[in-house]
This record gives C-alpha cells, sequence and structure tokens, in this order.
C-alpha cells in the first residue's frame, strides 16, 4: 500500500513537472517569435546608406572575369543594380535569376553588374563559371581589393545606385523580388511606353505591388532556420508527453 501511494505520488509530480515543462516551453516560444521577429523581417526591408558617390569613385575598383581593372565610375550616367555574389550562395543564385528576367526589360536604362565579394574565396575562374552557369549576359568580377569589408556588405546584398553612384537603396542578405527590384528602378528610370499607334510615352512604368511580410520573412533564411528550431522544440515537447 505504502509503495502505491509512493508511486502514485510520483507519477503526479511528473505529469506536473511536464505540464511546467510544456507552458514554459509555450512562453519561451512566444516571447522568442515577438522578439525576433520582427527584427528578421526588417532585414529583408530596402534601406538607405551612407556611401556617397566620392567614396564609391575614388575606392571601387574590382577585376572583370576577362581580368580587365575596373573602378564603379565606368558604369556611371546610368543606374546600377548591383548583386555582390559568391560562386557557392544559393540566395545570390535566385537574385540573378530575378535580374536575368528583368534584364531585357531595364539593360538599356540600368547597368546591372555582379561581384564576387572580397572574402567568398572565389576566384575569376569561379565568378566567370557563375556567369556562364546562369547565361547571364551582365558583367561579372571580383572584388579584389577587398571592399566589401570596407562598406560592411556581404553575399546575398543587393544594392541599388542611381546615375551619380549614390547608392539608394540595399537590400541585405536576402532573396529580392522581382517586384522589389522594378520598384526599386522604377523610382529612377523612366521607361518608353506605347502610348498608341506610332507614339511613345514616356511615363514611369508602374509599379509592381511590393512583397508583403510573409513573402519577406519566408525568404528570409534566418526565419527558416528560426521556424525549423522551432519545430524541433514543438516535436520534442509532443514526444516527451506521449512517453
Amino acid at each position: 500500500m505504502r509503495e502505491t501511494k509512493f508511486l502514485s505520488v510520483k507519477v503526479n509530480y511528473d505529469l506536473k513537472k511536464m505540464k511546467l515543462i510544456q507552458k514554459t516551453s509555450y512562453l519561451f516560444v512566444i516571447l522568442v517569435f515577438l522578439l525576433v521577429v520582427p527584427g528578421i523581417a526588417k532585414t529583408n526591408e530596402p534601406r538607405n546608406t551612407t556611401i556617397g558617390s566620392d567614396a564609391l569613385k575614388a575606392d571601387f575598383q574590382f577585376q572583370l572575369i576577362n581580368s580587365t581593372k575596373l573602378k564603379l565610375d565606368a558604369y556611371s550616367g546610368k543606374p546600377i543594380i548591383l548583386d555582390w555574389a559568391a560562386s557557392w550562395c544559393t540566395i545570390c543564385e535566385a537574385n540573378q535569376k530575378n535580374m536575368k528576367a528583368l534584364y531585357p526589360k531595364y539593360s538599356d536604362y540600368v547597368n546591372f553588374l555582379s561581384i564576387s565579394y572580397g572574402n567568398s574565396g572565389d576566384d575569376l575562374a569561379a565568378v566567370s563559371n557563375m556567369k556562364q552557369k546562369g547565361g547571364f549576359q551582365w558583367d561579372f568580377g571580383l572584388d579584389i581589393n577587398k571592399l566589401s569589408n570596407t562598406y560592411k556588405t556581404t553575399n546575398g546584398y543587393v544594392w541599388v545606385l542611381d546615375s551619380s553612384l549614390n547608392v539608394v537603396k540595399t537590400f541585405n542578405y536576402t532573396i529580392v523580388s522581382q517586384s522589389q527590384m522594378e520598384d526599386a528602378l522604377n523610382a529612377l528610370v523612366t521607361l518608353p511606353t506605347t502610348a498608341g499607334a506610332g507614339t511613345t510615352s514616356t511615363n514611369p512604368a508602374p509599379n509592381s505591388p511590393s512583397n508583403t511580410l510573409f513573402d519577406n520573412l519566408i525568404s528570409n533564411p534566418l526565419f527558416l532556420a528560426f521556424g525549423a528550431a522551432i519545430a524541433l522544440m514543438v516535436v520534442y515537447v509532443l514526444i516527451k508527453r506521449v512517453s
């Protein structure tokens, strides 16, 4: 009888302990979600920077895949969409595919450029292979002076510069959708549109709708990692509850 009573007390204690762990886990998940998700979502938002055209004209030199060394001011006169890349970067590959989709529409009005950032480990052969593999038509180069360290950028970043080489928007380590790219470019260029037979209009192309918060979150690798961690925690709690 005494042993049965002891077992009953132990079972009740274990159940209370499990419920406490479960409630604590849920509260932890909710707290982390409220604190972390707004910050993760914000990393996908386009941002202004303090990088001016004078600094870029003076310092920004890179090497094309044909070994030619150029400064960024060789592309002045038109806006630039600059993809900071790496040959092994899946986010960069997705951004380049979106750039490729927009290239026929904007190539006469915007300079497209992909540069493998300074700490990527790439050489010119790797950068050349990256261009050939994707069938991209714009220039690809290598950050030979590791200016990405100076400008605090890395693979998966996309810059949008105006025709005077001022960085007007940055997308930081995220997949940038075609609509986001178009919104940024349409703010800088005016595309001719057909207004009628034999006539053209120079009204800016209408902006595509921007991505929703959900679109931004699911394209962010930090959020996906966070979601995977939460899923594992929930599975663990359920297993402990059943066992």
